[in-house]
């Protein structure tokens, strides 16, 4: 998925999920991110209010801090990737989706450095945000869950409704040490 070395990787996790389109749908509405994500105070995309191909946005971070994104590929329901700033480093942010044995969905999520050598500074942000994700993920996992529920109620004859009682086990994320 992405061309860089291996030391270009600060954190690479993978997760199977439920139908590629639902995943796709709840991860992109990143204004609500912080309803599943304890390190966010807030998420905003500037201008449309649907993620597209020239998104670009802002986070606020727990307990401070902020950080702004620019979308720099786009190419539904397969690959967004974004381009951000963290403690003064440049860093992609790669979110691949996969599809999987039945109705499942393999997210791979990449976070590397655009540009510069890794050095002290990027392997504290790997080991931070390495943990971030391991405490977030299985937050956005229950609220998946929660809201294909929530929808099958509300909607019951939307496309994915049937395919959501198929997913409606409990998901654990499958996660890959750090390279």
């Amino acid at each position: 998925m992405t061309n860089r070395s291996d030391e270009q990787i600060l954190v690479e996790r993978v997760f199977d999920l439920g139908l590629a389109d639902t995943v796709w749908a709840l991860l992109a509405q990143v204004e609500r991110w912080p309803e599943w994500a304890p390190h966010m105070r807030r998420a905003r995309l500037d201008g449309k209010a649907a993620l597209g191909p020239d998104s670009e946005g802002e986070f606020r971070f727990r307990p401070v801090g902020s950080g702004n994104f620019q979308m720099t590929a786009w190419e539904p329901p397969h690959l967004w990737t974004w381009r951000g700033q963290a403690v003064g480093l440049q860093i992609m942010y790669h979110h691949h989706f996969e599809a999987v044995r039945g109705p499942a969905t393999r997210l791979r999520w990449v976070v590397e450095l655009a540009e510069g050598r890794r050095g002290l500074r990027a392997n504290v942000f790997a080991r931070v945000y390495g943990r971030i994700i391991d405490r977030a993920w299985p937050r956005f996992v229950a609220w998946a869950q929660q809201e294909a529920t929530r929808q099958h109620d509300t909607h019951p004859s939307a496309p994915d409704a049937a395919h959501s009682e198929r997913t409606a086990t409990p998901l654990s994320p499958k996660q890959f040490p750090d390279g």
